[in-house]
């Protein structure tokens, strides 16, 4: 077979013998100086079209791997079934049997290979957009029911024999009394009955294909997402997460007696993973994180593949797990798609003894906060060098104690003492302070490089240099906007703008709800470079006129309920560093009050569609960079004691790689530029589609989906026009935030207010 990666696991001492036999490379590996023996992924050529629609993949009984798919639309539909010769070789083949089942008008919503070695394909009537449009789903007593939809259910046998099979929860009639179907998960027993978890229901119910009633209803587990793999059937046996998400529940569907249970261990509560049998009394758990098998009615599993090294810890991000089943050699199969690209990627995972257990190199990676970048770069990185393991460390956890500054000084002392890590991720680090003390490695003809390659826009690239030299590649990089009409957008030109505004309509209303603190961190933010003095202090004077300002806007448009959410969550919001000056003011006010302008920080594609949404419905409106601004995030640098400086390039590279640049993690668009451009595409899938939704305080709702591509074209110029890195340090923005804090409470004026945080600045400067 013709694999397109292959990546070991990386783990030492993986396998125990005591607990899983099989392997038998125990005397061989205790000789040798280094481990050896590992789980490894292997990635497989996808043998589908893009045109074709992936429904299953199961082993067959000549153990072949097979997979099956369908292509077209109603009446044209087409099943078609892709079996591993062996090497690269696929025999694909139409399954015609499937042939008409599905008429205009109609989908195929699902196909299996039951437990019984029969097909089964299931039909539903298309919804038609009129009729869903304005239906009310909840009863009055805010239970789900949804609308009848007519399906069908077909099952072909091994002889040849195609019938539809009369279901009692599939009937129409019972349906419209009942509530409709909707599956979360639908599987088939080796006596041949269909299991079903509908949305609204709790259990996992099996119906007699005999009689089409309910046989059997067994206890589930919480499903929030379609396509569920943490349920699984092998042979008559149902295994699912069980209800309180800390194990696995065994179940006979034939008699209805729970048969065992499986302790999940420090996986508990792993919905999103999945689960299958792979051998007597034998049960493996995938989900980001890497393979794990565990013993029926045991306590200890083993860990045999580590997710971080391979494509599944992409789990963590973007893909889901579409299948999970075993082979019949201690070996499994995946299948993950890419919910952003609509990508599929097919990975064998198999127990090579000649493959060492112990990397040979290592590099550290460290950042303030968690960032999904970063985490996604070390799994590619790992990937693509097996030999090599990175060792990511953030400071700041949710829940975390403490202030930044603790985590910054013990940071400091081992930088200082030429320690640390080798990559940094400067996110609210003080890198000037860094470049003065000599701790950060210089890239300038690094910076150079990459543009050349094509992996770092220009504009971002020449906005973060100190002085003509390079210290930091930015990975991503937020991108405030304003938008509104020509006039509203007016008075945000400047604080002289902003004051003639006030001045002349002193009542007028600029913006939409927000806190008062809120609004000075906005103003603060975008007359940064006002504010500042040559030193690199604060012009108090200019400090207490923002002040003053922001007040006025406020009580101009006062807010209990945001200045109760910013009291609430706004330490922690800033604490985590999930919050810009720029996040979303306005918003759905602009639906229906032209006349303000809104704000907001592109942080990724999904942080685009309810702006372009609104400026859709009005032609008047327009956005607009804040300055040209952009907010560089995903800070690399490298540490200037590092003795693995080439590597720590490598794994730059690796971050700016379009597999990873492609990604929507909401920390900031792309500085790739080709993945950049890629945005278009990605959103094209889901243009039309109603992903996001609000409501207006009238109750008009209004859904959405990702903006048109003449729109995404206008951010990306907009994005590229970008030219100036503003870079809020961490020390100014929290003693800016103490000061607005004061004056809004009435502890103090604004001239205080100012005087104090200048003090604050220049004794920061002077240390």
């Amino acid at each position: 077979m013709r694999w397109k990666r292959f990546v070991s696991l990386g783990l030492t001492g993986i396998l125990t013998a005591g607990v899983f036999a099989g392997c038998g490379q125990e005397e061989e590996s205790q000789k040798e100086s280094k481990p050896k023996g590992s789980y490894v992924e292997e990635e497989m050529e996808i043998p589908w079209s893009q045109e074709e629609s992936y429904g299953t993949c199961f082993l067959n009984q000549d153990k072949q791997l097979e997979i099956l798919t369908s292509q077209g639309t109603g009446s044209a539909t087409k099943v078609y079934s892709y079996t591993n010769t062996g090497g690269e070789e696929w025999d694909k083949q139409e399954e015609s049997w499937a042939q008409g089942l599905v008429q205009d008008g109609e989908y195929l919503s699902g196909i299996r290979k039951g437990q019984d070695e029969n097909y089964y394909l299931m039909v539903q009537a298309e919804v038609q957009e009129e009729d869903s449009e304005d239906s009310n789903y909840m009863t009055e007593d805010g239970e789900l029911f949804l609308p009848a939809t007519p399906t069908k259910l077909y099952r072909y046998t091994e002889k040849g024999e195609l019938s539809q099979l009369s279901i009692e929860v599939l009937d129409t009639e019972y349906q419209q009394e009942n509530g409709g179907v909707f599956l979360y998960y639908w599987d088939v027993n080796q006596a041949g009955d269909i299991a079903f978890v509908n949305v609204d229901s709790d259990n996992i119910v099996l119906y007699d294909s005999t009689t089409g009633k309910e046989k059997q209803s067994f206890k589930n587990h919480p499903v929030v997402q379609m396509n569920d793999k943490m349920t699984a059937m092998s042979g008559n046996t149902l295994i699912t997460l069980n209800a309180e998400q800390k194990g696995l529940t065994l179940y006979d569907t034939q008699t209805g007696q729970e048969t065992g249970t499986v302790a999940l261990g420090e996986n508990e509560n792993s919905a999103g993973g999945g689960i299958c049998q792979t051998g007597e009394d034998t049960y493996a758990f995938l989900n980001w994180e890497g393979i794990f098998l565990y013993k029926k009615d045991g306590t200890l599993g083993e860990q045999i593949f580590d997710g971080t090294r391979g494509v599944m810890g992409g789990m963590e991000n973007t893909l889901s797990l579409m299948d999970f089943i075993p082979g019949d050699k201690e070996d499994y199969y995946s299948v993950y798609m890419d919910y952003q690209t609509g990508a599929y990627t097919l990975c064998y995972y198999s127990y090579n003894a000649a493959v060492n257990a112990e990397t040979e190199e290592e590099l550290d990676v460290c950042s303030l906060y968690e960032n999904k970048l970063v985490k996604d770069a070390v799994r590619k990185f790992q990937q693509k060098n097996p030999q090599v393991q990175v060792n990511y460390e953030y400071y700041i956890k949710d829940g975390a104690e403490g202030e930044q500054d603790d985590y910054i000084d013990t940071l400091n002392t081992e930088l200082l003492n030429k320690e640390g890590a080798d990559v940094l991720i400067l996110d609210d680090l003080p890198v000037e302070s860094y470049i003065e003390k000599g701790i950060l490695e210089e890239l300038t003809d690094f910076s150079g490089e990459l543009i050349n390659q094509g992996l770092l826009l220009e504009n971002i690239a020449q906005g973060v240099e100190q002085e003509g030299k390079t210290y930091e590649v930015p990975a991503s990089f937020n991108l405030p906007l304003y938008y509104g009409t020509q006039e509203a957008l007016k008075p945000l030109e400047s604080m002289e703008a902003l004051e003639s505004y006030l001045q002349a309509n002193p009542q007028g209303k600029l913006l939409g709800a927000a806190a008062y603190q809120q609004i000075a961190y906005l103003l603060f933010a975008s007359n940064y470079q006002e504010i500042q003095t040559e030193e690199g202090g604060v012009s108090a004077d200019k400090i207490a006129r923002l002040l003053e300002l922001s007040k006025q806007v406020y009580d101009n448009n006062p807010s209990e309920d945001m200045q109760q959410v910013w009291t609430t969550n706004a330490n922690g919001v800033i604490k985590t560093n999930k919050m810009t000056p720029f996040s979303q003011i306005g918003m759905m006010e602009l639906y229906e009050d032209s006349s303000i302008a809104g704000v907001e920080n592109i942080n990724g594609l999904a942080s685009t569609a309810l702006m372009y949404d609104i400026l859709k419905q009005n032609s008047n409106m327009t956005a607009q960079t804040v300055h040209g601004y952009f907010m560089p995030a995903s800070r690399l640098g490298i540490n200037s004691s590092s003795e693995k400086k080439e590597l720590a390039k490598e794994f730059i590279q690796t971050a700016l790689d379009g597999e990873i640049q492609k990604n929507d993690y909401s920390e900031g668009l792309p500085v790739n530029p080709e993945s950049l451009e890629m945005q278009k595409e990605i959103a094209a899938q889901g243009q039309n589609e109603a992903m996001f939704g609000v409501s207006t305080e009238n109750g008009v709702e209004h859904t959405y989906g990702y903006p048109a591509q003449e729109q995404l074209e206008q951010l990306i110029e907009l994005a590229k026009s970008a030219d100036t890195s503003l870079v809020l340090n961490l020390t100014v923005k929290q003693a800016f935030l103490d000061a607005a804090d004061k004056y809004y409470g009435g502890d103090v004026s604004a001239e205080e207010a100012a005087e104090e945080m200048a003090k604050e600045m220049s004794l920061y400067l002077s240390e």
